[in-house]
């Protein structure tokens, strides 16, 4: 069973190394990459294996390359009054409770 650092060591180098690795290679990874650990001995080499889906690449550069390609677009018509109501409904959902200092009951001034 490996310890708490062992693993903290593991994680912290599996996401250093898979970073830069995704920088080197120019990639648009898709989600965390999927680790796994083949040789974590002390004195011997980290080995692991990273995998991670990516994005493809598209590159058009001749009119003949983009001819055909379609492109959708949804357009989304309303007023103040329907912005309104949507933004009210996104703070509802990611609304968060928390909880509020006591304060004592005061008399109201007469």
């Amino acid at each position: 069973m490996t310890s708490s650092l062992e693993e903290f060591v593991q994680r912290f180098a599996c996401q250093r190394i898979s970073a830069t690795a995704v920088t080197d290679e120019d990639l648009a990874p898709i989600g965390d990459p999927e680790v796994d650990v083949e040789q974590l001995e002390p004195g011997k080499a980290f080995i692991f294996t990273a995998t991670v889906e990516v994005s493809p690449r598209l590159e058009l550069t001749t009119e003949a390359d983009y001819k055909g390609v379609q492109r959708h677009e949804t357009v989304h018509r309303g007023g103040r009054r329907r912005g309104r109501l949507w933004v009210e409904r996104l703070r509802r959902q990611f609304a968060e409770l928390e909880p509020g200092r006591a304060r004592g009951a005061r008399r109201r001034p007469s």
